[in-house]
Formats: C-alpha cells, structure tokens, sequence
C-alpha cells in the first residue's frame, strides 16, 4: 500500500496488511457455521470494515500513476485499535493454519467470538480463550503435535519439543494487584505439575493489561510523531514488560514456584515468560508488537532456555511472516 494512506484526524499512515487475510478468515468462520453478517464479535466486524476501506485503497492506488496519492479517513468513532489488534491476529492464524491446517479445527467457534490481546480490555473468556489459541499458533512453528486443550483439566497446549512433551499453561493478568497476579500465575504452574501427559512446562503470562498503554495510544496523535521508529516502540515496550515482571517476581512467588503449600517439590514447570503487547504508530506505520521477559527456574537446563528461545521465535514468525 505505499501509496495508499488512512488519515487519523492529522495523522497519516500505512497499514502493512493483506485485506485477503480477512477474506480468508470469514470463509473459515462460514465453513465452520458461524454467521458472519450477525454471530461475531465487535472486533471481527471492526477488523471486516477495516480490511473492506483497505481494499477499496488499495485497488484506487494501483489504477492511478506514482505520482498520485490515495487517502482515507477514519471517523473518531471508529475502533481502529480493535480492528488493526485483530487483523494481526487474523494474519498470524493464517500463517499458522496455512502450516498446519488442523491446528484449529476446534477453536473456530470460540475464534468467532474473540477480542484482541494486543490492547487493553475487560476480563472474558473469549479474551482469555484467545490468548491460548494465540500460544498453540506460536507452538506450533517449533513443537510437534501440538494439540490446543479446551477442558479445564492440564496444561492449555501440549506438545513435543527434542522428544519431550511440553504443555504451556496460558494466563491472562487484568489486576494491578500484586497478590493477585502471583495467585493467578501459581494456579497456572499447578495445572502444569498435575497435567500427566506433559513431562516439562511453562506458563504463558499475557501482561498486557497490567502495563501504560498511554504513549502507545498517543503515536496516533498529535502528527504522529511520538516514535521515530519501530526499535523505538520495541524498546519502550520491552521496558515495561520487564518492569512488571519484575514487580510481579516475588519472593512469594519464588517460593510458591518452587514448592507447593505441603512443602513438595514442583519440578515440571520450568519458566513464567511474561509476555506484553501493544499497538502503535511508527514512521508513518501501524504495527502490533510483542515483546518478552523470561524467569527461568532455578537452577535453569539448557532445555528450559531453548524452549524459552524458540517460543520468543514462534511469535515473530506467527506476526511477520506471510502464509505460504
């Protein structure tokens, strides 16, 4: 789309995205019953409008000469963020799904009714069901047989790693509370000590909700001009996913990770990976970014850091690359 633009108010920008992808992804939702004129959440209809006047951009760019530049604008009332947040989304699914197209064949439903993890919103399950399809997507560029559990009972996905099976627990964090988010994350690693189909674990921390979005939300005013580059947004992002991981890795938690409240050894789970994401305007370009902290047990294996490694890998893959 270079020279196609949507206008925010003053600001100018591109949006690096395939109007396809959505296309893509409401042929799957009808495959799978699901109504998309009526029977999909706010976002998804966001993410549809906006991948509509992104098409209508496109096509009024590429029929007019270089010289010549196509603008759009979006009314305030528009919620551009949620649209972006879940065409992001929508793009990595197709990039998991085009690898595997099994992958997903039981969580259309639940795909259907989903909000985005990449901007602050109200605790719900589908918020929170979205973040473990998101994990399952990530798992499997580096894990075989990777299966997304729907039941309550052991880890939200599982798979195998080196021979080893692996189960990443996925929690979302909303509270503020200190106290609150450890509880929240021990409940994560006793699903992965009591899960006897997995031999090793990690639980998957959506910090999201817990970090300032404020100069994030701010790149899309005042020109445009809050963040001179991606690295720049990366970089402040990353900050704030550390400075709430750290506040969050209590000696409480220490111990709790360490053994459980008869005195136990747990063993199976073998990191947290705090994870953040955030959507932002840089240099004229919209982008979802994700960034990651991870407390590794301790003593840490080798195992533990390649897990740690390839997962960080799995989500710059699952947001930037395209479907083969």
């Amino acid at each position: 789309m270079a020279k196609g633009y949507f206008l925010f108010g003053d600001v100018r920008a591109t949006m690096p995205f395939d109007p396809d992808d959505v296309l893509w992804f409401g042929k799957q939702l009808q495959a799978n019953g699901i109504d998309v004129r009526s029977a999909i959440s706010p976002a998804i209809a966001a993410a549809r409008n906006l991948a509509m006047l992104a098409s209508v951009l496109k096509h009024a760019a590429e029929q007019l000469p270089d010289t010549v530049q196509v603008q759009m604008g979006c009314t305030a009332s528009f919620d551009f963020a949620a649209a972006a947040s879940m065409i992001s989304v929508i793009r990595g699914l197709r990039r998991a799904h085009s690898a595997n197209p099994e992958l997903l064949c039981d969580a259309w439903r639940i795909l259907g009714a989903s909000a985005p993890t990449s901007t602050p919103q109200q605790q719900s399950n589908e918020r929170d069901h979205l973040w473990e399809i998101l994990n399952t997507a990530v798992y499997s560029h580096f894990g075989q047989a990777v299966h997304l559990n729907l039941v309550d009972a052991g880890a939200d996905v599982s798979g195998n790693v080196g021979g080893v099976d692996w189960g990443i627990e996925c929690k979302v964090l909303y509270s503020h509370t200190i106290s609150r988010r450890v509880d929240r994350i021990v409940d994560g690693v006793k699903q992965v000590e009591d899960d006897a189909t997995v031999a090793k674990g990690v639980v998957a921390v959506s910090v999201t909700d817990c970090i300032d979005h404020t100069p994030f939300a701010n790149s899309f005013r005042n020109g445009g001009a809050a963040f001179a580059s991606s690295a720049a947004v990366a970089a402040l992002l990353a900050t704030r996913v550390k400075q709430c991981a750290i506040e969050t890795t209590t000696k409480s938690l220490q111990r709790r990770l360490a053994r459980d409240k008869d005195g136990q050894p747990r063993r199976k789970c073998r990191a947290v990976i705090y994870v953040g994401q955030t959507i932002a305007l840089a240099r004229g370009s919209i982008n979802v970014f994700t960034a990651q902290l991870t407390s590794l047990r301790s003593p840490p294996e080798a195992a533990d850091r390649a897990f740690a490694t390839q997962y960080h890998e799995g989500w710059d893959w699952l947001q930037n690359s395209r479907p083969g």
